[in-house]
């Protein structure tokens, strides 16, 4: 029987064999037995909780274009793809962005370029071998989804997403539902969506160009919302009845905006008036930011008729297009005016047509109104005035008496029209009354008109700024172009000099 002391020498002796044998291999460039990676011998469950740290810092670091995370973790090996669809909180808060496919091709044959980052190269990779299995293990688990994303870019990918999910999927727990789908206008949209889903849950709704078959959707998961973001396809718009029906079942809305609504033509006054009955009104009391926007003014007066917002903080208006007549604009404003808006601070006018009456009686009723902007044309030049107090001697009436910040954006150069001398006028006026305006934001073009005139003089500060985003000469342009030298001469350049 050996004793312990010899087991011990055999023991270190073995040690140092060994130890040996590794160091010769390292020498002789020999490969290693095949190992394991350590992080496969933990426990699956451990494992599981690795991928769901890493991917809630995965949405904080994620390069330019990677791809989504979760679907990067299927194909590293099997036993990680088995694990990752084995996590239900993985695929519960997700973004997939199939922008790049092939458009002649379906989702399930096409392939995708995979910006890994800003310096490298696309890597193409098979649809079929990456992005496929995990499109489908995020579509099977549907039943652990909370908040999820699609950007497509192509009809083709909306319509292979309709065959995967169908129409009538449950998701209990989905509270976050976006779909963006940019595509040309030449390229076949897919038949409406007759999407009648159960999502008891869902509070937040992103649509961009999604056609869906609104007379289903509104009377399925469309209830409960608190934010909705539509930009209407064309064509796809639901009626002025259905709208109001959506909004009645959304009555907790917090944030609507609406893009490019169109509902369907042959809709004149009286069938307008017979959807929409004035003594049905509804109310949005949790409203606090309303954007309507590309909207045709007949429509965004109907759209307004049967509600009321007296929470809301946030108003844009931007009209689809000039209005001849100025009847429906100013119908508009005219009801906004008899709105009680006490909270409103902010509020945006775009392709205002309506009268200085109108819009000073809708500033006189805005008590809270902090930040006005507009964008005027040479047709509405004296829109400004409505700044200006209204009434006679002790009756007059300042609007908008918190006014803080007005931006005046001009749809041409101002040396060709000028709203400005009535802009001075209208905040002389105000300060007289004790309410002068704190900043003012013009474009560039304005800056030496702003200047001969002594605008500076009512207001505490003024900031130019490349409002129509119009491209500006450099150095190398200003010694090709001896008529524009200076930022400043932009100002006494023609609307083709300076426009793109």
């Amino acid at each position: 029987m050996s004793s312990p002391s010899s087991i011990t020498s055999t023991t270190t002796r073995v040690g140092r064999v060994a130890g040996e044998l590794s160091r010769l291999r390292l020498h002789s460039g020999s490969p290693a037995l095949p190992r394991e990676p350590a992080i496969n011998t933990m426990p699956s469950e451990l494992l599981s909780e690795v991928f769901l740290y890493a991917s809630s810092r995965a949405t904080v670091f994620k390069p330019p274009g990677a791809l989504a995370f979760e679907m990067r973790l299927t194909h590293v090996c099997t036993h990680w793809r088995t694990i990752a669809c084995g996590t239900p909180h993985l695929w519960s808060h997700i973004d997939v962005n199939l922008h790049g496919c092939d458009s002649e091709s379906s989702l399930l044959k096409i392939d995708v370029d995979l910006n890994v980052s800003d310096d490298e190269p696309p890597l193409q990779l098979r649809y079929t071998n990456l992005v496929g299995p995990a499109m489908k293990a995020l579509i099977a688990r549907v039943d652990h989804w909370h908040d999820v994303g699609f950007q497509l870019g192509h009809p083709r990918q909306l319509a292979d997403i309709e065959h995967f999910l169908g129409c009538t999927f449950t998701a209990p727990h989905l509270a976050r539902l976006d779909i963006v789908l940019e595509y040309d206008e030449l390229e076949r949209m897919p038949p409406p969506w007759r999407l009648a889903c159960t999502t008891p849950k869902l509070r937040t709704m992103m649509l961009d160009g999604v056609p869906l078959e609104w007379g289903t959707a509104v009377a399925s998961f469309c209830s409960q919302l608190e934010e909705v973001n539509i930009t209407f396809a064309e064509g796809s718009a639901p009626t002025l009845a259905q709208f109001r029906t959506l909004l009645r079942r959304s009555r907790d809305l917090r944030t609507m905006h609406l893009i490019s609504y169109d509902p369907p033509p042959a809709l004149d006054d009286a069938e307008i008036g017979d959807q929409l009955d004035p003594a049905d009104a509804v109310a949005l009391s949790q409203l606090t930011d309303l954007v309507l926007g590309d909207i045709a003014p007949e429509v965004l007066r109907a759209m307004l008729d049967p509600v009321h917002f007296p929470a809301l903080q946030q108003l844009n208006l931007t009209l689809e297009s000039p209005d001849p007549t100025g009847v429906s604009y100013n119908a508009a404003v005219r009801l906004l005016a008899t709105r009680r808006l006490p909270q409103l601070q902010h509020l945006s006018l775009t392709g205002i047509d309506c009268g200085v009456v109108e819009l000073r009686a809708l500033l006189i009723n805005l008590p809270a109104l902090s930040t006005l902007y507009m964008v005027l044309d040479e047709h509405h030049d004296g829109m400004c005035e409505a700044l200006a107090p209204g009434g006679t001697g002790a009756a007059r009436v300042v609007p908008a008496p918190k006014l803080e910040s007005v931006t005046l954006r001009t749809a041409r150069a101002p040396r060709v029209w000028d709203p400005f001398t009535v802009l001075r006028r209208a905040l002389q006026a105000r300060e007289g009354l004790g309410a002068r305006l704190g900043r003012l934001v013009l474009d560039l073009l304005a800056e030496r008109v702003v200047a001969g005139i002594g605008l500076s003089t009512w207001v505490d500060r003024i900031e130019f700024r490349n409002l129509e985003q119009r491209r500006l000469f450099t150095a190398s342009d200003r010694s090709q172009t001896a008529s524009v030298t200076s930022e400043s001469d932009l100002t006494s350049a023609s609307a083709s000099e300076v426009d793109e």
